[in-house]
């Protein structure tokens, strides 16, 4: 049960003002506005840890609050109900927590939010390159469009074991300076794993890129090769190489990208190198930077071919996209 998560004993910040209040939690995780009813007084703690980006929140505002925030970009809220209801409108959608629901919050979405008096949560916020980078590895391509979760319930807890009991566990050993959570090497792992537990138990709009069910995670052979492409994209990389540094055979390889990706290695150099082309043509023209210096630097050999798998990918010329970018 996530309602029985110790708390981490970071302060951050306590206090009774409402003004200090609303001014700390619009700076430290997402702009909003804050109402409390009458003269209520409140009690408000808040304590955080950093693991590696992805920072826990343990958030008691002491008093009923209402909170509305509008649309932003670059963070991710997964809010976990530890104690009291909370009532979360977003999308047109209305969802009511109770102890061991986990919500998470669309942050390209305005967002209002009514919590009880008793209302106690722990917050992860997560950084959105971050978690994009992390999507783009696990479906084999950039995202086109932002990531949207559903919230699950707490009697969903089949589906989300995993991501639950690392959080436990993070909690329960993450409450002193000493921590070996705490290590650089070590939080970064940790922020890995949380990542890819989230991507895969939660549903989002990119769960069925491979068919049926939610996004699996690649063997790591698969992702060896994947980091090792996204690091040398504009570099000349054969599928012996690959085999290589994933430490298996190519047709054990072949085989690994086809049923986890859909797609194989090859093809998924090219759609790394056009999705990072598109990127730069994008901004081209404040660069001045040309149509065959950019395929070029981006790891393709011939200008033509490039054009013409361009086009295949995205509908329209590489000269088009830096033309209606300018305009």
């Amino acid at each position: 049960m996530l309602s029985s998560l110790p708390l981490c004993n970071w302060s951050i910040l306590e206090t009774s003002d409402p003004d200090l209040t609303c001014s700390h939690m619009r700076t430290n995780l997402r702009p909003n506005e804050l109402w409390f009813p009458g003269d209520t007084e409140i009690a408000f703690e808040h304590n955080k840890v950093m693991l590696n980006s992805i920072s826990l929140n343990s958030i008691n505002y002491g008093s009923e609050v209402k909170i509305q925030a509008p649309p932003t970009e670059g963070v991710y809220l997964v809010i976990l109900t530890l104690d009291g209801q909370g009532v979360f409108e977003q999308n047109e959608s209305t969802s009511i927590t109770k102890p061991g629901d986990i919500c998470i919050l669309d942050p390209h979405s305005p967002l209002k939010i009514s919590l009880s008096e008793n209302f106690k949560q722990l917050t992860l916020q997560l950084d959105e390159e971050q978690l994009n980078r992390h999507a783009s590895r696990i479906v084999g391509y950039q995202l086109k469009d932002p990531l949207m979760f559903q919230s699950i319930k707490e009697n969903d807890v089949a589906n989300t074991s995993g991501f639950k009991s690392l959080i436990k566990t993070i909690c329960a050993n993450i409450n002193t300076p000493t921590s070996s959570m705490l290590d650089k090497q070590v939080a970064k792992n940790l922020e890995s794993t949380l990542i890819s537990l989230l991507l895969a138990e939660f549903p989002n709009n990119y769960s069925d890129y491979a068919g049926e069910g939610p996004l699996q995670l690649a063997p790591f052979y698969v992702r060896r090769a994947q980091n090792y492409i996204h690091d040398h994209y504009s570099e000349q990389v054969s599928l012996d190489q690959l085999a290589i540094v994933s430490g298996v055979g190519v047709r054990t390889l072949q085989k690994g990208f086809k049923n986890v990706l859909g797609t194989s290695p090859m093809n998924y150099i090219r759609a790394i190198r056009l999705e990072m082309a598109r990127k730069r043509l994008l901004v081209a023209s404040e660069r001045k930077e040309s149509v065959t210096d950019i395929a070029y630097s981006c790891g393709f050999g011939h200008l033509n071919k490039f054009t013409k798998y361009y086009k295949e990918y995205f509908g329209e010329t590489p000269i088009q996209t830096k033309v209606y970018k300018k305009k």
